[in-house]
């Protein structure tokens, strides 16, 4: 099932169904049957509920992050954080997360576009290595604790750099 001259690569999906949410089973459902379908069997694996998610981010090249509309995007930066090249929805938050220079940003429902973009990047091994570094260093220089707590004391303290909260927000990842 993989294209010539296309790295051998497996994917892993994490997360499963919530017994709550109804409409996740369904999405679960016809995912799984996609999987199953399309020949993907034997490279995709549901790894369902993990508690050890740095762990298995550790262990990924590449993280697929396919939000329809996510408000903040604290996948996106535990992927970064974990040194994954990020693939993201060019939706909510997420372009602003990935940047230019990030991670790659495709529309959330141009599957052509998903698979044209992990494909470049199972590809591209300097790409990947690229964002990756990019990805990981940003997160570093903006999300890391004393960061959170300087602009935190700036903003409550009124020095200019924090003039409104949704900058803060913005900028803390609250």
């Amino acid at each position: 099932s993989n294209k010539e001259g296309l790295p051998d690569w497996q994917g892993i999906i994490l997360g499963g169904v919530d017994p709550r949410d109804a409409h996740s089973s369904d999405y679960f459902d016809e995912l799984k049957r996609f999987v199953d379908n399309s020949g993907l069997d034997g490279e995709v694996i549901f790894g369902g509920f993990r508690d050890d998610l740095a762990m298995c981010l550790r262990g990924a090249d590449i993280a697929c992050i396919p939000s329809a509309c996510e408000a903040f995007g604290l996948a996106v930066i535990e992927s970064m954080a974990s040194g994954c090249a990020v693939v993201g929805s060019a939706s909510g938050a997420i372009p602003e997360l990935l940047g230019e220079d990030r991670g790659l940003t495709v529309e959330p429902s141009d599957r052509s576009a998903w698979a044209t973009a992990l494909e470049s990047l199972l590809r591209d091994q300097r790409k990947r290595n690229s964002l990756s570094s990019n990805g990981a260093a940003w997160v570093r220089e903006n999300f890391s604790m004393d960061t959170h707590v300087n602009r935190l004391t700036d903003y409550y303290l009124g020095i200019s750099g924090c003039e409104s909260r949704e900058q803060l927000v913005i900028e803390s990842g609250r």
